[in-house]
């Protein structure tokens, strides 16, 4: 059964409420050593892909394996702020240059990382994987989240990025994932998800959904909140029908120069 009230009690201010967020999303171990983590980035293509500037990567660390990435980079040269974008169920990273309107970001000037990540399917299988994963003291969820606090890790570390100035979207799944991660940490510049986070059973199946943890549940409203962040967040429609450009505008004014 899932709890009904906040483990907490109410009120709780930011600071505290995100580290109990880092707690519930099983991360507060692993992050630790997030800055230290030796991360490994080889870069499988180099070349031109959606007529733009292109680098294929995987990325590994020791503690959540091997992932990969799809870089996209200016074709001028110079110092840009950059976008990670995160998919959802049943798609990847290249949906992003794909149909997602990346190329447009990048057209902007920005550099945009889309990651790819494991074991979303809405299936018993990613069922299986977050209940072991819950058993053992963590949450698929916050896998993904630290594989994407990995990659602007790697981000941060390119000539063309401005560390300072890094924006994240989430689509469907990647949204929910956006708007947790931005409670837990105080990692980035703007933010934009066209979902709210919900939590629970997928559909009748009773299978466990990436974004299902039981302690979390009681601080959804909390969550959805957004007027209670402190960085710029935007909330759109699901698939963001306002198209990029809108999108665009949103990052330039909340990144700035």
């Amino acid at each position: 059964s899932l709890p009904t009230t906040p483990l907490l009690e109410e009120p709780v201010d930011r600071d505290e409420f995100s580290a109990h967020m880092v707690d519930m999303l099983g991360l507060d171990e692993i992050t630790r050593g997030l800055n230290t983590s030796n991360l490994s980035v080889r870069v499988i293509f180099d070349g031109q892909e959606w007529g733009h500037k292109v680098q294929r990567l995987l990325l590994t660390d020791p503690l959540v394996g091997t992932f990969s990435a799809i870089l996209m980079l200016p074709n001028q040269p110079g110092l840009r702020p950059a976008i990670q974008a995160i998919h959802g169920h049943g798609t990847e990273a290249a949906d992003w240059f794909d149909g997602w309107g990346a190329a447009d970001f990048v057209d902007a000037g920005y550099v945009v990382m889309a990651t790819d990540h494991r074991m979303l399917y809405a299936n018993e299988a990613e069922s299986e994987v977050g209940r072991y994963l819950l058993l053992n003291g963590l949450t698929l969820q916050g896998v993904h989240i630290y594989e994407i606090l990995l990659a602007q890790k790697y981000l941060r570390s390119l000539p063309a990025v401005d560390p300072w100035r890094i924006g994240i979207i989430g689509h469907s799944a990647g949204g929910a994932k956006v708007n947790a991660l931005v409670r837990g940490f105080d990692a980035y510049g703007a933010a934009m998800s066209d979902v709210t986070t919900y939590v629970g059973w997928e559909g009748e199946t009773q299978q466990y959904h990436e974004a299902f943890i039981p302690e979390i549940w009681p601080w959804q409203d909390l969550m959805n909140d957004v007027s209670t962040l402190d960085l710029p967040f935007e909330r759109h429609e699901y698939g963001y029908p306002l198209g990029t450009s809108h999108s665009i505008d949103f990052f330039d004014e909340a990144l700035g120069e």
